[in-house]
């Protein structure tokens, strides 16, 4: 067996524990650095000042009991609106917010067009990568608002 004198050794292992800080440290520095730096909400001040009418748009939301349902096609997508009685909601307008939830600000907006079909709205697809997704909806019919958030997985 291979012997390793005492003299040679401690310095070694010295050296080592030095190069294995020093290593670890460059890593943690990369890491940190490495996600595209601080994420800032856009506006916080402002959104934290009408939090309040956020928790309120929501909860008439809540209360109209509209159902969505959102499906992605390529290069469009079709969000489908039913009022809590199960009857399409037609004649609203909107815009559709797409978020990535890694980061803060938003990826793009898109108005929403009503279809054909009753209840149904078409939306260009602004999703460019696989992964989760926040979709951000802002729909009006008359005086009745509906605000909500969905999260889907988008395939490669």
């Amino acid at each position: 067996m291979l012997r390793i004198p005492p003299n040679y050794f401690w310095p070694g292992f010295v050296i080592a524990l030095l190069c294995l800080s020093i290593t670890m440290s460059f890593g943690g520095l990369y890491f940190a650095t490495s996600d595209g730096g601080p994420q800032v909400v856009p506006d916080y001040y402002e959104k934290s000042v009408n939090y309040d009418d956020e928790y309120q748009a929501r909860q008439q939301a809540l209360e109209l009991g509209w159902e969505i349902d959102v499906s992605l096609n390529g290069s469009y997508g079709e969000l489908a609106v039913v009022d809590a009685e199960g009857e399409p909601v037609d004649g609203a307008e909107g815009t559709l917010t797409f978020r990535r939830p890694d980061l803060a600000e938003s990826l793009g907006d898109v108005e929403l067009a009503e279809s054909d079909d009753d209840g149904v709205y078409r939306f260009d697809d602004a999703t460019e990568r696989p992964g989760w997704w926040d979709l951000n909806l802002e729909l009006e019919r008359g005086d009745e608002r509906y605000v909500d958030s969905v999260r889907i997985s988008v395939d490669g």
